[in-house]
């Protein structure tokens, strides 16, 4: 038995399987006003083909009869009953039924407003009886709300999304690049960026790798009296010490074997605008010599030359490394980190910035389009909840290439979290330190036994955490607080797992 699809609504359908035995069960989304879309299915004849099978209304009026209605509608094909030529199976093609056979159709309604359908198939034609299409019905009214939640959540995610494209314009016009982001470690780093900008000084940029160390430097840069001159990246982690002297300073003909003409250096491609030097930490120590004299003098020399040259270069370095711990291991001269730190920027990791995740990742999303050419697709809040959750280690690199893979899996439909790599998708509670072997859960909420064995012992950690916060979910003080997550996590999680008392 195969499932496809969301696997919420898979487990509608194998609820409705276990107490009866169909040979396909399918959920169904209203995709426009003719087009249902499959979203989910299951049974002996599901097949893989049935992810996203569109079916067309206007070929099926039998279908459309039936979703006029609030009630499940059987239909029973006998053996020797005429064939109705007008109106095509619903899955042909794909799924080949005997002549005999019966099928339920299952309005999925709203308030009065038809959301999708739920189709039932079996070989046999005695299947469905009163009992059976009532509790049908029931499962189809969960149906439904599942179906509206998630096309809720859909028109929420693009408002986030425009909400985020809106965003990335402002800054775009007020930083000239999309520094995205407004949470407060973040809009730290903007203010310093807007003070240093304007005038000449030395700018070391420090934080972990993907935190946007250049994308910073080139905004430095654009908004600089510079900006219309050059702007040369140096990554030092490259620059080999035999070669680091040259390729910074430039050299003389004839400076060393091979040198047959004059070449310019890093520092004079850059004259007039700016030269970033990134993972300053590894640059050679000869280098942080003539580095430190430049800094000092102003003035450069070719390798193998006598001529001062003015060093008419703003520069921006960068380090995830701590340097100071550089200098006190030997590798790094402090008198050049003196030069260096004249207006340090700490740029945070994307796990103190949670709040910017959302429109980080919408932005990025929206930044697929022209590189891989697909519809962006919008973001479930469950799968913006796996985001925020997760620790983020190589920061807004990693969530770049986590949208992307993202939005391939899902193929323009909403990304959830199973398209996330299994890291992202661990939304972990933490374990308090001691766990009572026995409790009663407190006034109100339950411990359900059906919970699987993992599961389980994180609804004891909520439970354990309500009764110490007196009830109290969010706030200071709340459950929330001392497991150390939102509170609408907390609280998606308690109804997720059942825990309310009834």
């Amino acid at each position: 038995m195969m499932n496809v699809g969301d696997p919420r609504l898979v487990e509608i359908l194998e609820s409705i399987h276990s107490m009866i035995e169909v040979d396909l069960l399918a959920i169904l989304n209203v995709h426009d006003d003719h087009t249902l879309q499959v979203e989910a299915a299951t049974g002996i004849l599901s097949h893989e083909k049935l992810r996203g099978w569109q079916v067309n209304l206007q070929e099926r009026p039998n279908m459309v009869k039936a979703l006029r209605g609030d009630d499940p509608y059987l239909r029973v094909e006998l053996e020797d009953e005429p064939e109705d030529d007008e109106e095509p199976d619903t899955y042909e093609g794909i799924v080949q039924l005997p002549r005999a056979h019966s099928c339920v159709v299952v309005p999925l309604k709203v308030d009065e407003r038809l959301v999708g359908a739920m189709t039932l198939d079996s070989g046999s034609c005695g299947l469905f009886g009163p009992d059976q299409l009532k509790a049908i019905k029931g499962f189809g009214r969960l149906a439904a709300k599942i179906i509206d939640e998630q096309k809720q959540v859909e028109k929420l995610s693009s408002r986030l999304q425009r909400l985020a494209t809106e965003n990335a314009t402002l800054r775009k016009s007020m930083f000239g690049e999309e520094l995205i982001g407004q949470s407060s470690a973040w809009q730290k780093v903007l203010d310093m960026i807007k003070i240093v900008a304007p005038v000449q000084s030395t700018v070391l940029l420090q934080g972990e790798t993907g935190t946007g160390k250049e994308r910073v430097a080139r905004t430095i840069h654009k908004l600089s009296t510079r900006s219309d001159g050059p702007f040369v990246a140096v990554n030092c982690a490259v620059l080999q010490p035999e070669l680091a002297l040259s390729q910074l300073f430039g050299y003389e003909r004839g400076a060393f074997t091979g040198a047959d003409t004059r070449k310019k250096g890093y520092f004079e491609i850059a004259a007039g605008g700016t030269l970033f030097l990134d993972e300053i930490a590894e640059l050679p120590v000869a280098a942080q010599a003539q580095l430190l004299r430049v800094l000092q003098e102003k003035t450069f020399r070719r390798l193998g030359g006598a001529e001062e040259i003015v060093a008419d270069i703003r520069l921006i370095a960068a380090s995830h490394s701590n340097l100071e711990e550089a200098v006190q291991a030997g590798t790094f001269r402090q008198d050049l980190l003196f030069r260096l730190n004249i207006f340090p920027i700490q740029l945070p990791p994307l796990r103190e910035r949670k709040e910017d995740i959302h429109l980080l990742a919408h932005y990025l999303l929206r930044g697929l389009e022209s590189t891989l050419g697909i519809n962006t697709p919008s973001i479930s809040v469950e799968a913006l909840e796996c985001l925020e959750h997760y620790s983020w280690p190589g920061n807004v690199r990693e969530l770049k290439n986590v949208m992307e893979r993202a939005a391939l899996l899902a193929q323009s439909k909403p990304i959830q979290c199973h398209h996330l790599p299994k890291e992202e998708h661990n939304i972990p509670l933490p374990v308090m330190e001691h766990t009572p072997q026995t409790f009663s859960p407190p006034d109100g909420y339950q411990l359900p036994t059906s919970l699987p064995r993992l599961h389980k012992a994180t609804a004891k950690e909520i439970l354990l955490a309500l009764k110490e916060s007196d009830g109290k979910i969010g706030g200071k003080d709340g459950a929330a607080e001392k497991l150390g997550v939102p509170a609408t996590t907390l609280r998606s999680t308690i109804k997720r797992f059942q825990l309310q008392a009834d």
